[in-house]
Formats: C-alpha cells, sequence, structure tokens
C-alpha cells in the first residue's frame, strides 16, 4: 500500500535548465559536462564553480550562463496543486540530484516546508539517483519502507532505480499521465485542482 509520494524535481516540478545546456555543448565536451554536474550533485563543487565550469564549456560569461539558468527554471504549479492535495492523505517527499543552494533560490519561501514532509539533496548525502542509497535513505526520512512509497522522476534510469529497491514508480512525462498512473496505482486523490 502507498503510503507516501515522492517527486523528483528537475524534469518534473521545474523545467530543467541542463537541457539546453547540453544541447549547446560542444560534443568533445559533452562528458566534461557530465562530469562537472554529477561532481555538483555529490556536493563536490560549489554552485558557483559549477557554474564557471559550465560557462568554460560553452564559451558562455559566468553571470549569462547564471541568469539563463535561473530563468529557465519555472515551477509546474498544476503538479505543485495537485501534490497541495495528496498531502492531505500522503507523506510527500523531494528527492532530487542537485547541488547546494539551487532549491532555496527556486523554490517561493516556505513552500519547501509547506509541500513536503522529506527533502532529500543529493549534493547534502552524497549519493545521487539511481544509487540504491539514495532512494532507502529517501523512504527512511519519511520513516516508511521503500515498498511503501512511489516515485515519480523522469528519468527511465532512475525510475529503474527506485524500482530495483521496491518502489512503485512512475516515468514523468505529463501532468495528465502521472495523475492517471497514480489513479491506476490506488491513489484517488490524484487530480489536478
Amino acid at each position: 500500500m502507498i503510503k507516501a509520494i515522492i517527486f523528483d524535481c528537475f524534469g518534473v516540478l521545474f523545467r530543467s535548465s541542463l537541457d539546453h545546456i547540453r544541447s549547446i555543448t560542444p560534443s568533445e565536451r559533452l562528458e566534461e559536462l557530465e562530469d562537472y554536474r554529477i561532481q555538483h550533485d555529490r556536493g563536490y563543487i560549489n554552485q558557483d564553480n559549477f557554474l564557471r565550469h559550465i560557462a568554460d564549456i560553452i564559451d558562455w560569461p559566468v553571470q549569462k550562463v547564471k541568469s539563463y539558468m535561473r530563468s529557465e527554471h519555472i515551477l509546474n504549479d498544476e503538479l505543485v496543486g495537485c501534490i497541495s492535495e495528496l498531502k492531505k492523505e500522503y507523506k510527500i517527499g523531494l528527492l532530487t540530484n542537485v547541488g547546494q543552494g539551487w532549491l532555496d533560490e527556486m523554490f517561493p519561501a516556505g513552500m519547501l516546508e509547506n509541500l513536503f514532509d522529506s527533502v532529500v539533496e543529493s549534493s547534502t548525502v552524497g549519493i545521487v539517483k539511481p544509487e540504491p542509497e539514495i532512494y532507502q535513505h529517501s523512504a527512511r526520512t519519511l520513516g516508511l519502507d521503500t515498498k511503501e512509497c512511489c516515485f515519480i522522476d523522469d528519468s527511465l534510469r532512475n525510475v529503474e532505480g527506485a524500482k530495483n529497491v521496491g518502489m512503485e514508480v512512475i516515468l514523468y512525462t505529463t501532468n495528465q499521465s502521472t495523475i492517471e498512473r497514480l489513479n491506476q496505482l490506488g491513489v484517488n486523490s490524484a487530480r489536478i485542482t
């Protein structure tokens, strides 16, 4: 029985700013970009260093990279409304691969605390999706076993990682398909408000 629903952030709750960055990165530097992203997600390098590396890779000024990334972080208000309804009956978690500082900048003041019972940032725990330990940690922070959680992410790799530790999973493509799948799993309070 599902007792908690855990959401990914980028590509689900917010549009991902890295998609465009990847599309303009020279192919011979894509691996380097990915290496820096993983270091940032694990908390090994801070936001300023990460932005400097991106700026170097795509040959933009650092301030332009910073402004662009912030402008692309658009909140999925429709899904946030659904989460507010779900929270009345379920524990709600946020599990995301992210460097330190981003979430506080992106979410309006108080929203993280009000919307989520648990927030797990990869950079804080030093583990990234799809490593099994991060899903287990997220479930524990909610006081639950992984089998009692449903995880929603836009990455097939991350969804498979969650499934491998016993979570119900939903591969996010649209708000409507996610809500339909939650309903199929018996989460009948899932609806767009």
